[in-house]
């Protein structure tokens, strides 16, 4: 689809489109610096957000000097790529005491909460009661404390200040607040706080808040307090609310709460059931088979399925034959295989199964268990590349310099990205932990990998290349690219399910070439006939793979495109396995989602079909995908 080359130029129609293209390729900081300083505040704009997306130690410079801008979009796009470059942190620090502009600030709080550092818990806390888009920024930095663990972030004053904005009439506040709770958990709240955070639960209008309020309070209740938040939860109205009391009741042990697992597992909505499901099996003390055979019979794949996953995971599978015949459906028999401890039947499956999602099964259950290096050199012989890889990551772990041999062999007879990035970061982890090893294919093999034409490989490349004393080389060009004004009428894309259709307004100035790699696969009809492979109740669907096992793709990747875009519930983003591999793979939010904000590149968003993207399902088949333009 692109082709690149080391001595083709940039073509410059247009400032903007230069900025672009050199962002594409990754190209070195010093292709934008003459956009950095540019008379138009829109080029210095531009330029700061492609600096920031390089992700680059190199560029903290430039966007430093740029956060000192006269103009204050071009300021709040330099924090929001400082909050992307290794060492951002710094600047964004010393420049929150003076700005003034509260765009910016909003910004510079953003940015400093994706750095994650403790030392900005009280920055966070006192920017809690500011205008409704700093309050977010400031709870949703708290939140990503939480998830980074950081000392002190659960301090009880914390959480009441957090529990003092839901008291707050703007939502954007009230649900930065609600996710923060849940992400940092409830467990050293004062009982007072307990106390109203249950309260809420039980009466507050906004059933986001009240999901988010169960997976807080569920961190630390015990006794007549779990009792009553279960009882209200399971109970809600709201099937996500619900959906969150199954989590809870998993955290909680399912087995101390017989009566509300029963209720939940025969709930109307799939998602309780299917979490309800997950309880299940995280409990030590429950019969299962009590509890879940009935649920083999359910008139919904995917329940089977998931009951199958459970029942093995206890141990308490039957007959797991039955499941892994022939004829059975491969959802049930990758269910089976997921609980599988026997590495050698685990390894034959890996390499002999005759369908894709079973061997991919085998070797992710193989990842699970701590494999060898003789385990990951073994599959490395695979006739799946994908397989390859899991073999190649194994490497990573477990460095053999007797696997170099098989591991090169697969390299140089694949053009599999995931099988060349895997490879080439355990070739880095054999050459640091061995040193002196030698291979007449290996300066080759890293040859190729260093001027890619992929960013992720060549990212992965660096570290071996390193190691061997490569000089550096010149990022390749992209070159065949479209123009920025061909992506620009991309501007709607209807896709059509087994179950109604999803509306997406497509968003070319925020992502144009992620749009316009949608774009075009949709119009190759590679979505076509695709079953979703990934639906995660209250969270994501996810659709675009072409194994059906989330391990596949077009053949390349494309480079992120991240913004400050906060994903909604129905936002649209590309997946990824690491920076810059997004490809085919993209989903839609089942709800709001602040953690995955400036991690995933946002495309678009779902204007039409909410209601159609609840009733997706596992194994749900795309019929088509239609882009419609605009002048």
């Amino acid at each position: 689809m692109m082709l690149l080359s080391l001595a083709v130029a940039l073509a410059e129609p247009s400032d903007l489109e230069a900025i672009w293209r050199a962002e594409v390729a990754r190209a070195p900081v010093e292709s934008f610096l003459v956009y950095a300083g540019h008379a138009d505040p829109q080029v210095r704009r531009r330029a700061a957000l492609a600096l920031g997306r390089l992700r680059s130690d190199d560029a903290r410079g430039e966007l430093t000097l740029l956060l000192d801008d006269a103009d204050p979009s071009v300021r709040a796009a330099a924090a929001f790529g400082l909050g992307l470059t290794p060492g951002g942190d710094r600047p964004l620090r010393a420049d929150w005491a003076s700005e003034t502009d509260e765009q910016v600030r909003e910004a510079l709080i953003a940015a400093l909460g994706l750095h994650a550092d403790g030392q900005d818990l009280p920055t966070f806390l006192a920017a809690l009661d500011g205008p409704r888009g700093t309050s977010r920024a400031a709870a949703v930095a708290l939140g990503r404390l939480g998830i980074a663990e950081v000392e002190g972030v659960q301090d009880p004053a914390t959480l009441a200040a957090l529990t003092g904005q839901l008291d707050r009439l703007l939502p954007e506040a009230r649900h930065g607040a609600a996710f923060a709770l849940a992400r940092i958990g409830a467990s050293e709240a004062d009982p007072a706080t307990r106390a109203r955070l249950l309260h809420l639960v039980r009466t507050d209008r906004d059933p986001v808040v009240r999901a988010w309020l169960v997976r807080s309070l569920a961190d630390g209740a015990e006794g007549e307090e779990a009792v009553a938040l279960l009882a209200a939860s399971a109970s809600d109205a709201d099937r996500d609310v619900r959906i969150a009391a199954a989590r809870a009741l998993a955290q909680l042990d399912a087995a101390e709460h017989p009566d509300v697992l029963a209720v939940l597992l025969e709930d109307t909505s799939w998602g309780v059931v299917f979490e309800a499901i997950a309880a299940a099996s995280a409990s030590d003390e429950l019969d299962h088979n009590l509890m879940l055979d009935k649920l083999l019979q359910h008139s919904e794949p995917s329940i089977v399925a998931a009951t199958i996953a459970a029942l093995g995971a206890a141990g308490a599978l039957e007959d797991e034959r039955a499941y892994l015949a022939d004829d059975s459906p491969l959802a049930w028999q990758a269910a089976v295989i997921g609980s599988l401890d026997d590495t050698d039947r685990l390894i034959r499956l890996a390499l002999e199964s005759a369908y894709p999602r079973l061997r991919t099964a085998a070797a992710g259950r193989l990842l699970e268990l701590e494999p060898s290096a003789e385990e990951g050199k073994a599959l490395l012989a695979a006739r799946d590349a994908a397989v390859e890889a899991v073999g190649a990551s194994i490497l990573v772990e477990d460095p053999s310099p007797e696997a170099m041999d098989v591991l090169l062999d697969a390299m140089e007879g694949s053009g599999d990205l995931d099988l060349w990035r895997e490879g080439l970061s355990a070739l880095g982890a054999i050459l640091s932990a061995e040193g002196g090893v030698t291979d007449p294919r290996l300066d080759a093999i890293i040859a190729r990998g260093i001027v890619h034409p992929d960013v992720s490989v060549r990212r992965r490349a660096a570290e071996p290349a390193a190691l061997l004393d490569f000089p550096d080389v010149e990022p390749p060009v992209l070159d065949g690219l479209p123009s920025l004004a061909d992506i620009s009428p991309l501007r709607v894309a209807r896709v059509f399910t087994e179950v109604g259709e999803l509306r997406v307004e497509l968003l070319p100035e925020l992502a144009p070439l992620t749009v316009w790699n949608f774009a075009h696969l949709a119009e190759r009809d590679y979505f076509d006939g695709l079953e979703v492979h990934r639906v995660v109740p209250d969270f994501v669907v996810q659709d675009g793979c072409p194994r059906g096992d989330g391990w596949g793709g077009p053949g390349w990747s494309i480079p992120d495109e991240l913004s400050p875009t906060p994903y909604e519930a129905g936002t649209v983003g590309m997946a990824l396995s690491g920076p810059d591999t997004g490809g085919s793979q993209w989903f839609v939010t089942l709800s709001p989602q602040p953690h995955l904000d400036a991690g995933y590149t946002v495309f678009g968003q779902l204007v039409q079909g909410h209601g159609v993207a609840q009733r997706i399902r596992p194994g749900t088949r795309i019929l088509d995908v239609v882009i419609e333009r605009v002048p």
